[in-house]
């Protein structure tokens, strides 16, 4: 099994993800500033995730609830910054039911399924008129993040498949039949920028950049 690079503090993934919190923190300490408190809703994140921000949010009375789905028990260590519930993204309950200022997801747009369940995702982060932060890989990045394999994304499904029927690759696989195989490559559809200015149209949409490339997109809305 791949070891997750986050598991590493300073793995380049971890450093870049460290980077990115610069952007978050900045949108919390506007509601901060405005409001003395911030409560932000994290579409799929993790503790570990948030563990790398534990010392910000902690000083500047931040709290998380992160979303989870399909698992009765969260198993990841809790502590008083997190609490976990279990909800679907692309259902607009979750996003009616809790009292929060910032939505926040992190590489999570990509796994929701197929473009009506994009898009229900984003119409509801909209709808909900608060400031969000939505990160993605970047279809076009050479490197597919997930499988750990150049240019994967832009292979037939099929072929994918079929390369996944023979040996893991990245954080997926081996598959045990077809039906296994297929549904790993579909659980992954990179976004283009393209793609997310159209479902997030009043959004600021930042790169995170790997020399001239860019590896994910970042897209930022101040809420109303």
């Amino acid at each position: 099994m791949t070891e997750l690079p986050y598991n590493n503090r300073n793995s380049i993934p971890s450093i870049m993800r460290r980077r990115r919190f610069q952007i978050v923190n900045r949108l919390i300490q506007d509601i901060i500033d405005k409001k003395g408190s911030c409560r932000i809703l994290d579409i799929g994140g993790t503790h570990y995730y948030w563990a790398l921000d534990d010392d910000y949010l902690n000083e500047r009375r931040g709290k998380v609830t992160i979303i989870v789905a399909n698992v009765d028990e969260p198993t990841e260590e809790k502590n008083e910054l997190c609490e976990y519930v279990v909800g679907d993204a692309t259902a607009q309950d979750i996003y009616e039911s809790y009292d929060y200022d910032l939505i926040h997801s992190n590489s999570v747009i990509e796994h929701v399924g197929a473009w009506p369940k994009v898009k229900a995702m984003a119409d509801h982060i909209r709808a909900s008129q608060r400031a969000y932060y939505i990160q993605t890989p970047n279809y076009w990045f050479p490197v597919e993040p997930h499988f750990r394999s150049v240019g994967f994304q832009w292979l037939p499904e099929s072929t994918r498949a079929s390369m996944l029927m023979k040996r893991q690759r990245g954080f997926r696989g081996p598959a045990k039949n077809w039906d296994d195989a297929m549904d790993l490559v579909e659980s992954v559809k990179l976004l283009t920028a393209s793609q997310l200015r159209g479902l997030f149209p009043e959004a600021a949409l930042l790169r995170e950049r790997i020399g001239p490339l860019t590896k994910s997109f970042m897209v930022v809305g101040n809420g109303h």
